[in-house]
């Protein structure tokens, strides 16, 4: 196939929506949202209960009517297209599987209800190579109550894809299962979306989910998307206070821009200013705004006469409360410069090297490069 041939079928492929809305009476669950996703994509809608998300998803799936906006797969519009005659297919929260039919009925399912019904032994074909793909083969004839959850979530996965669908719609599919589960499948359903090379939007609350699987996250609030962008820039480039606090554990330093220039600025706070901290846009003088720090990027020095090895603010303080979590240990700490501070220590041999109690005195610092001065995020204003 030569090039621009592979050029059209992947536009065919591409998945388009355009500032698509959705209102229920003065209720605008969904508003002005666009994007572009090209083929193989893992997507990621994320952001917390009641911003939409879902309705999005339903909207994509053809189960939500769009109030405005149009949705194209390629060149065509899907928006008026009912379930079932969209090339996506869903994998809902709960995975409805239907409990009087065996997992290889439950996949089959849809190729049966086809208005051109493919013959009983392309429909097992089919069946037993979407059983394969969710290594569920040797489980075709057990009844879902008889499975696992993560089982049933793996069968709820091949029924799905046997149809060949040109882009998965996952709406939370993870969320029934127990911690280390969902680790596990967290790995096998990226897998699997390589191995099929077609797009995945996968809806999630669970900023770990959607920062370890996705290759674009598009962040929502209020029923917009407010940021869309790879994981990195996500985590270490957040458009305001909110998503920086909603992404991960961020400490804030209040303050107000005082000077600004070369993509960094001065913020003036109640403690002091602080010169050269990167900025995520352009920010004027006088504007309210956050310096943003995450509690892994603060270094600790446990000998309070000797500063931490950093190129940036340092400052003495207090240990307030600590908490182990195996692999890190979170401590607060009471700073004479900068308030109360969140500070993160990956443990890389035993705890009894870093482990200190309450009141004991520290000293914390951080390079310049970690913080990021981010626009202070006002509810009241959008």
């Amino acid at each position: 196939m030569g090039a621009v041939a592979v050029e059209a079928e992947r536009t065919q492929q591409q998945l388009r929506v355009e500032r698509l809305s959705k209102h229920y009476g003065d209720v605008r669950a969904v508003s002005d949202v666009s994007f572009v996703l090209e083929p193989g994509t893992f997507f990621a809608l994320l952001g917390p209960s009641g911003c939409g998300k879902t309705t999005l998803l339903k909207m994509l799936a053809g189960f939500e009517t769009p109030t405005a906006g149009e949705i194209f797969l390629g060149d065509r519009s899907i928006a008026d297209d009912p379930p079932f005659r969209r090339p996506l297919n869903t994998v809902f929260q709960h995975y409805a599987l239907f409990p009087h039919m065996d997992v290889a009925k439950n996949v089959g399912y849809a190729l049966r209800q086809q208005k051109e019904r493919p013959a009983r032994s392309e429909i097992q074909r089919q069946v037993e190579r979407a059983l394969r793909m969710v290594q569920l083969d040797h489980l075709a004839r057990r009844r879902p109550q008889e499975l696992s959850g993560g089982q049933q979530q793996r069968v709820a996965l091949a029924r799905a894809l046997v149809a060949g669908p040109r882009v998965l719609l996952l709406d939370e599919p993870l969320s029934a299962l127990d911690a280390k589960l969902r680790v596990d499948m967290q790995s096998e359903l990226k897998s699997l979306q390589g191995q099929l090379g077609i797009s995945f939007v996968f809806v999630t609350h669970d900023q770990s989910e959607a920062l370890s699987m996705a290759d674009r996250i598009a962040v929502m609030r209020d029923g917009r998307i407010v940021q869309d962008t790879t994981p990195h820039d996500l985590y270490d480039r957040p458009v305001d206070s909110w998503v920086a606090g909603f992404i991960g554990s961020s400490n804030f330093i209040p303050g107000s821009v005082s000077a600004v220039g070369h993509g960094r600025a001065e913020a003036t706070t109640a403690f002091q200013r602080l010169r050269g901290v990167p900025t995520v846009e352009e920010l004027t003088s006088g504007q309210s705004v956050q310096v943003a720090l995450r509690p892994e990027r603060i270094r600790i020095s446990m000998d309070p006469q000797t500063p931490p090895q950093v190129d940036g603010p340092v400052s003495p303080g207090t240990v307030q409360a600590f908490s182990f979590h195996g692999d890190q240990i979170d401590y607060t700490v009471a700073t004479r410069d900068f308030g109360t501070l969140k500070v993160r220590v990956p443990l890389t041999g035993e705890a009894d090297r870093v482990l200190v109690r309450e009141a004991v005195s520290v000293q914390i610092g951080w390079n310049e490069d970690d913080a990021r001065i981010v626009p202070t995020w006002d509810a009241d204003n959008g």
